[in-house]
């Protein structure tokens, strides 16, 4: 998989304080930009962008059921508000996805007791 599309899924989840509507909202968030700054990218990572929707509401899914990691409803609503305004350049640099990267705050596990926040990858 291609860093644009690892970058995509790690970007994390936004919602309104709701995991599942979070994820949708994301999904549908992220993966629109991506289609918007990068067509070619999507089609060659996705195929299509109903993929794209499916593989990162997949992994919000995998994170929600995951009892080491904690949603965060005011990191998922700032989230979701930040995606918004997204340029297509913060969107493909390897800028940090601010409150996106922090949306399911995972507890550590492993030796070195640090807490995590998981950002969907």
């Amino acid at each position: 998989m291609n860093r644009w599309a690892v970058k995509l899924l790690c970007a994390g989840t936004i919602g309104c304080g709701q995991e599942r509507s979070f994820a949708r909202e994301y999904a549908e968030g992220i993966c629109g930009r991506f289609q918007s700054c990068a067509p070619g990218m999507m089609d060659r990572t996705f195929g299509e962008p109903q993929v794209c929707r499916d593989t990162v509401r997949d992994r919000m899914g995998q994170l929600r059921r995951d009892r080491q990691c904690n949603f965060q409803p005011q990191k998922a609503a700032q989230c979701l508000k930040e995606v918004e305004h997204w340029s297509c350049g913060q969107l493909m640099s390897d800028v940090p996805y601010g409150a996106c990267n922090e949306v399911y705050y995972c507890e550590p596990d492993d030796d070195t007791g640090d807490p995590s926040f998981d950002t969907g990858w």
